[in-house]
């Protein structure tokens, strides 16, 4: 708990200037009740998610310390004190005396382009320590911001399903798709998804590096990353009007519209513009 708390007030500190990751329903990341989901981010096999945007979301005011670098985290009930790079967590009580046993997970506070990332796991002390206080899944990761018992019956659906062949894949979502073939070199399909039952998600690796392809009816960003980026561009790829965003020279996200169709195709470690043009030209 007291890992998880740490982890919260770095989170903060970095996440000041920058929105953390939106939500979006579309892609099985919301906000029902006292259940939070939130996309992930794999940092040296750790699970991370932008703290002060789940943070928040959880009911933590958080309180940023210049000058030792530290962000404090507190609802009330529960507190700690998180320090960026330091992979060191703890929770404490807001109304009694008593500290959780500093735990690590691996990796400390990390700032990626302007947010500050914290594992996911730190959260469970902080919410109790319930069993399902903190899941993790299909780089989603899900809070509940209240124990087992005041949750009742509620349970967390996985919204996404594998499948072993783009037909199967097609038969679950009902339509038919096609995807792109000319990959950046080294990656190679890893995963085919449906979400919901009406969203396409096929996705390649290359080592830590995900490509993430999406399709599904309608006109909705299906991204489901709502990261604020340096560069938010609209240019004309193969007849249709693109979304690019990226940072420097590198594309992270790009989102289109075509017929009665939404695409989106996402890069963990980003890609050069012409290859964002290669997959979508097939696309």
């Amino acid at each position: 708990m007291k890992k998880a708390f740490i982890a919260c007030m770095m989170g903060f500190i970095m996440t000041e200037a920058v929105l953390g990751e939106a939500i979006s329903d579309k892609t099985g990341l919301g906000q029902t009740n006292n259940i939070i989901s939130m996309k992930t981010k794999t940092i040296e096999g750790c699970e991370m998610i932008p703290l002060r945007e789940v943070a928040e979301k959880l009911g933590f005011e958080l309180e940023w310390n210049g000058k030792d670098h530290t962000i404090t985290l507190d609802d009330g009930k529960m507190n700690t004190t998180l320090t960026l790079g330091l992979d060191l967590y703890y929770a404490s009580s807001s109304v009694a005396i008593g500290t959780t046993a500093p735990e690590r997970f691996g990796v400390g506070p990390t700032m990626i382009n302007g947010q500050t990332y914290v594992p996911a796991e730190m959260f469970r002390a902080l919410l109790g320590n319930a069993e399902n206080a903190v899941s993790i899944a299909e780089g989603t990761a899900t809070f509940i911001k209240k124990t087992a018992e005041e949750v009742g019956a509620q349970q967390i659906t996985n919204p996404y399903t594998e499948h072993n062949s783009l037909k199967e894949l097609a038969d679950a979502v009902g339509f038919q798709f096609s995807i792109p073939e000319k990959l950046p070199e080294g990656y190679e399909l890893s995963k085919l998804f449906d979400i919901s039952n009406d969203t396409v998600d096929i996705r390649w690796k290359k080592g830590d590096a995900e490509i993430s392809y999406r399709a599904a009816q309608g006109t909705e960003d299906i991204s489901g990353d709502y990261t604020v980026y340096d560069s938010v561009v609209v240019d004309t790829i193969s007849g249709s009007n693109v979304t690019l965003k990226g940072n420097n020279d590198k594309v992270y996200v790009a989102t289109w519209q075509k017929g009665q169709m939404t695409y989106s195709i996402t890069a963990t470690e980003g890609l050069l513009k012409q290859e964002i043009q290669n997959l979508i030209n097939v696309a």
